[in-house]
């Protein structure tokens, strides 16, 4: 049998960063939204002679994921699944769309596809008590992918609280040829002093901004150039997105970017929680 699973990007609306704990572990306050940008997955279940877990490459990556790193979220997740289940024999292949050290969240998405799949092949087995448990042990956006919609993560980005879905909105995600450490970012945010900002159901902040590359920060502005209405840096950086009034102007404006020479330009809109095991799992 063969599966396709859709792993979204995310986007971040609001994030605020606090003081570093003794482990260096930051608290943040941030509103996360899944947008139509998302990786991938094609896996095929149950092949004859195979007893293990392979990765191939898909035609048209457009990061080259060669060879794929040992550790990765997609590995740590199925070693973690392999503690709770009996895995079959698959082979998985990743069709790569979101830029990697971005801030879209890409690996998280990813590693969040597999568990979610793997729920969806054994249901009786892993919970979503279960299923949170595991995402939390790879990476603190994992756990917001496994619904994604509109939440707001609290505490060190575990505490996942869901918000109502708003209707469909229409953005630019726009990165430029520079990409982003989220450790090295953390520690230049570390460096610089700020205020602590705190959520109060607005929009349009990124404490990253303060550090943010220069190219990223021109992104911005070219946004609110063409029409933004909001521009702002998501994760980390060094993606850049704007909210457009509608699709058209969207893609006007996403058009504009390209004749620029902007590296990486994608029309995308927002979409809604995932509502049952299925969601985004499709048999080919």
């Amino acid at each position: 049998m063969k599966y396709r699973v859709v792993c979204p990007a995310k986007i971040n609306e609001f994030l605020a960063v606090g003081l570093p704990d003794e482990r260096q572990y930051h608290p943040v306050e941030t509103v996360m939204q899944a947008v139509s940008l998302g990786d991938i997955l094609e896996i095929e279940v149950g092949i004859a002679g195979l007893d293990d877990v392979q990765f191939s490459r898909a035609a048209g990556l457009e990061f080259d994921w060669e060879p794929i790193p040992s550790a990765n979220t997609i590995t740590k997740a199925l070693l973690l699944l392999r503690t709770r289940i009996d895995l079959p024999a698959m082979r998985v292949e990743v069709q790569k769309f979101v830029p990697t050290e971005s801030g879209l969240g890409g690996g998280s998405s990813d590693a969040a596809g597999i568990l979610r799949f793997a729920q969806f092949l054994h249901p009786e087995a892993l919970s979503d008590a279960t299923l949170a448990e595991l995402a939390s042990m790879i990476g603190a956006d994992v756990t917001f992918f496994l619904h994604g919609g509109r939440a707001l993560a609290t505490g060190f980005g575990e505490q996942i609280r869901p918000l109502n879905d708003l209707p469909t909105r229409w953005m630019v995600i726009a990165r430029p040829g520079v990409g982003c450490s989220t450790r090295d970012m953390y520690m230049k945010l570390d460096a610089t002093e700020r205020p602590l900002v705190t959520y109060r159901g607005d929009v349009g902040h990124n404490d990253f901004e303060r550090v943010a590359p220069c190219e990223s920060l021109e992104l911005l502005d070219r946004l609110r150039s063409v029409g933004a209405v909001i521009a702002n840096l998501t994760g980390s950086g060094s993606a850049t997105f704007g909210f457009f009034t509608n699709e058209r102007a969207a893609q006007w404006a996403a058009n504009r970017l390209e004749e620029e020479g902007v590296p990486f330009v994608r029309v995308a809109c927002t979409v809604p929680r995932m509502t049952d095991r299925q969601h985004g799992i499709f048999e080919l």
